[in-house]
């Protein structure tokens, strides 16, 4: 990477978001969001990958707000807006002839960790979030635990996105073929079993894992998929995550929180027991149209913690599944989730629901074990 370069891109997307700042949102036209896709290229080719991904955000704003979109948010443009700011006005304060050495140089350009191979692995899916973003992809990230070796506990998660094909719904994705599985199996047979994966690619700090893609990877299913049979789930094997309230301050103390970062930042994933939805209201973010979904709890453990979920289409099943466990008081044996600081206050978002031997997944929509092929098939056609 050449220092020459990133100081040349630092400069104009420095200048392009001042000018942005002064001018105001009224002057953006779709040549500013040309401009901002050129930074998007140039950013990336020297490797400046978190300045990329601001600028990527960015865009998406700006597209959402030309096109007059309901999903316009304020308080992420200027965030966005900020951010790209910042990076490029650190960028250009230091010396780049020298910035290796610098501390704080592979954190400004947000250096993308290799992926090594986890020889074998045993695996159990705990948790699923639906993602949309508006125009640009949808999926899923899947959530898996070790359950046996060294690793034993470590949560891994994997990505299976698109980008938006017509109205085609994340489920339908559950039908699309592992054809690195034995037996063979679509997506959906990872659901309620044990698995054992070789040659898995996993990068080392956050766990990002890649299921498919890599012909030396491959699946195990441990046991014979008959119908819809389900492998009863330990329940222990969630036991490191039910944390104490010291053991969370502990956790959050350590945290480095950065200009950079955003108000809700992600502190771990937690299991909580004997889970008691209380109530819930609907609040909006200041001038924005995005409302949330927050539900007071309560919960065998001494400290407070509420779920907040966006008021998408996409979480609609998750957020009907706890309005009707708040009208019907019906307590949840456990529930597993990211752990969310947010303005000083716990906040919890469900990846998966247990009754002691079995989980459940909230989030998906119906019977997600249709196969749906021949359906994704046609529509892919279109």
């Amino acid at each position: 990477m050449s220092s020459v370069q990133l100081e040349r891109i630092s400069e104009e997307v420095k200048s392009f978001v001042e000018n942005l700042t002064y001018n105001g949102l009224n002057l953006v036209t779709m040549d500013s969001i040309k401009q901002i896709e050129l930074f998007l290229q140039n950013a990336s080719k020297v490797k400046a990958f978190r300045l990329a991904t601001s600028l990527r955000y960015l865009h998406i704003e700006l597209k959402r707000f030309l096109d007059r979109s309901k999903a316009f948010n304020i308080n992420r443009y200027i965030f966005f807006l900020s951010n790209c700011w910042l990076l490029c006005r650190a960028f250009l304060n230091l010396d780049l002839s020298k910035a290796k050495e610098h501390a704080l140089y592979d954190k400004l350009l947000g250096k993308v960790e290799e992926f090594n191979l986890i020889k074998e692995v045993k695996l159990r899916l705990i948790g699923v979030e639906k993602v949309s973003l508006e125009g640009v992809m949808f999926g899923f990230i899947f959530y898996f635990i070790a359950i046996e070796g060294k690793n034993k506990g470590k949560i891994y998660k994997w990505s299976l996105m698109q980008p938006p094909k017509g109205g085609i719904q994340p489920e339908l994705l559950l039908s699309l073929s592992l054809s690195n599985s034995q037996p063979a199996s679509s997506i959906n047979g990872l659901f309620f079993r044990d698995i054992q994966v070789e040659n898995l690619p996993c990068s080392e700090t956050d766990c990002i894992i890649r299921l498919m893609g890599d012909q030396k990877t491959k699946i195990k299913f441990l046991k014979p998929i008959v119908g819809h049979n389900k492998d009863p789930f330990p329940i222990e094997y969630l036991g490191d995550y039910h944390f104490s309230s010291k053991e969370i301050l502990n956790k959050i103390n350590k945290r480095e929180i950065t200009p950079f970062d955003i108000t809700a930042n992600f502190v771990d994933y937690i299991y909580i027991k004997n889970v008691q939805i209380l109530d819930f209201k609907i609040t909006g973010e200041d001038e924005s149209k995005t409302t949330s979904i927050i539900f007071a709890t309560e919960h065998s453990k001494d400290f407070p913690i509420y779920i907040k979920i966006q008021d998408k289409v996409i979480n609609q099943n998750l957020i009907e599944s706890l309005k009707e466990n708040a009208k019907n008081k019906t307590k949840i044996f456990g529930m597993f989730g990211k752990l969310i600081l947010e303005k000083g206050k716990l906040g919890l978002y469900p990846l998966g629901l247990f009754d002691g031997t079995n989980e459940s997944f909230p989030v998906l929509m119906g019977d997600h074990f249709i196969d749906n092929r021949e359906i994704l098939k046609e529509l892919y056609k279109k």
